[in-house]
């Protein structure tokens, strides 16, 4: 129908007792649906690459024996920073940590995982300078029966946003500190007249504590 196919052919050639050729047999196979799969997941590994390196963290995954299965350029380049080279695939990934303590953190998030719970951490990460916090997701790898065959991690920079926390928590300590001490009495009422908030001085007034004023309306306190 002039449609085209692909073909393997095997075949071995047979000799007489003085080593002449006398025939030759083989057999060919239609193997077109097996290249037609590989060309399909070929197209989708290549997908999966695009995705992971177009992310703006590190992923990587291991195996149940912590050996790593494949990593983004991020991860490559963070390992670099850290160690000096590269992780080949195959590799442990908890080989090169040569802090006790790190590596029984580093094994424990894996074991989560691989005990299949997904969870996230936040850690210090001083191999760089300056150093940085990041924000770790650990996933567990089910294949098709539902059973777990790795862990998938994901690594994010949130130094930016641990540097605005502390801003916030910097400014609402010097607020804090500033009503608290303030000269005159100041207080906070909800909508039921209730106290929310009172500082030193007009609890001092009240001649009750401060903590005791929360949740009172005005007349159980005065």
């Amino acid at each position: 129908d002039g449609s085209q196919r692909w073909i393997s052919s095997r075949g071995r050639g047979i000799f007489d007792a003085t080593g002449n050729l006398v025939r030759v047999i083989g057999i060919n196979l239609d193997i077109t649906r097996r290249k037609q799969t590989e060309a399909a997941l070929l197209d989708e590994q290549a997908k999966m690459r695009a995705l992971l390196e177009n992310t703006d963290g590190s992923i990587w995954s291991v195996d149940t024996n912590y050996c790593l299965i494949a990593g983004n350029s991020t991860f490559h380049e963070n390992i670099r920073q850290a160690f000096g080279a590269e992780y080949a695939v195959g590799e442990s990934v908890l080989a090169r940590y040569t802090s006790p303590a790190v590596f029984d953190e580093w094994r424990s998030y894996y074991d989560r995982a691989l005990g299949g719970e997904q969870f996230g951490v936040e850690m210090r990460r001083h191999f760089v300078k300056p150093s940085n916090w990041m924000e770790y997701r650990f996933s567990p790898i089910r294949n098709t029966d539902g059973g777990i065959t790795g862990v998938t991690v994901f690594g994010r920079d949130i130094t930016q946003h641990k540097r605005s926390e502390q801003l916030i928590q910097d400014q609402l300590a010097e607020i804090t500190f500033y009503y608290d001490n303030a000269p005159i009495g100041l207080l906070v009422l909800d909508a039921s007249l209730r106290f929310v908030r009172v500082n030193k001085l007009l609890a001092e007034m009240n001649g009750v504590p401060a903590a005791d004023h929360i949740g009172k309306t005005v007349d159980e306190i005065v």
